[in-house]
């Protein structure tokens, strides 16, 4: 599993060679999501990776094929409809966040796209 998440992250972002891991906040079961801070040639930059239900709650955005767009209650509920269909075909669903941070503030895994 971890090797799909890698590859599926480098289509993504690229190498990530110069992506240079700052901080973590680990996975719990109460959160049901883990985080980490990297240091990036874009800047400060928090990825997120959980539950669906747990991943959303800390985006304030969502990014579609056509861009970003705010995360309303109806794209929300379109997100979760789409879990809930795959979780019962028994597939196992994550969902993936990241946002920056700025420069000498803490990590905090809220405002995310």
């Amino acid at each position: 599993m971890e090797v799909a998440l890698a590859g599926m992250g480098r289509q993504v972002a690229g190498e990530l060679a110069d992506h240079e891991r700052l901080d973590e906040i680990p996975f719990d079961t109460d959160r049901k999501r883990m985080s980490v801070l990297c240091a990036t040639p874009g800047g400060r930059m928090l990825y997120c990776k959980g539950a669906p239900e747990t991943v959303l709650a800390a985006c304030d955005f969502v990014q579609f094929d056509a861009g970003i767009a705010p995360l309303d209650p109806v794209a929300k509920t379109r997100l979760l409809a789409a879990q809930q269909q795959m979780a019962e075909a028994g597939l196992r669903v994550l969902a993936f966040a990241h946002g920056t941070v700025e420069d000498g503030t803490p990590s905090e895994e809220r405002g995310l796209t």
